[in-house]
């Protein structure tokens, strides 16, 4: 999960919301700088946990965009749902996202050559869709979630308050902020429930951060 960069650590926002259970994050804000390394520890670290759920929502993003090198990729990319697996056989639901297109990040911390081509990143995505099809994985459509960030445009935040886009994510323009953190996590909470009827309704509730 992410480690909340500018905003909430998503460990903390599920703390805080999953009232019944008992949440461990392996999160590293660095990960960046060795995402397949990082991957391997995160996960290893998950599985000790013997966690009935694994929420690895972004999990995948540097995999896609850590490097312009299409084998290294690919060889990221193999890592990442490898351990994924490893973990689903091992009896743990896995909640990921398939990557979305980020052109709104700062130049300091995404260069524009570090975007990947829109064929790379329909090849990552297959690839996960892939993965998603087997049983016990739910695929969050992050790319649709955050089609009106790259647009320009307005999200509608439960309750029905309008807000631009872009005011839900921090100054890197990458991250999100922590009201960002709170639409996007219930967002979530809602689509697990979707795709899993019968989940308790406050199985997870996220609180809205103050103004």
């Amino acid at each position: 999960m992410s480690a909340g960069f500018g905003g909430t650590p998503f460990g903390d926002a599920f703390t805080a919301a999953a009232k019944r259970s008992k949440v461990d994050t392996a999160a590293n804000v660095m990960m960046f700088r060795d995402p397949m390394g990082d991957t391997k520890r995160q996960l290893d670290q998950a599985v000790a946990f013997k966690p009935t759920t694994i929420v690895a929502l972004d999990l995948l993003f540097w995999d896609v965009y850590g490097s312009s090198d299409p084998a290294w990729h690919d060889q990221a990319l193999t890592t990442a749902l490898d351990r994924l697996e490893q973990a689903r056989a091992g009896g743990a639901w896995i909640v990921i996202a398939d990557v979305p297109l980020i052109t709104t990040a700062s130049e300091m911390l995404l260069p524009k050559d570090a975007i990947p081509s829109q064929a790379t990143l329909d090849a990552a995505n297959e690839r996960i869709r892939t993965f998603a099809a087997r049983d016990h994985v739910i695929l969050v459509p992050l790319g649709e979630w955050t089609a009106p960030l790259r647009a320009g445009a307005e999200i509608t935040l439960p309750g029905g308050e309008k807000k631009p886009a872009a005011e839900l994510m921090a100054i890197d323009g990458l991250h999100a902020n922590p009201l960002g953190t709170w639409y996007l996590l219930d967002k979530l909470d809602h689509y697990i429930e979707s795709q899993l009827p019968g989940t308790p309704k406050d199985a997870l509730v996220f609180a809205r951060p103050p103004n």
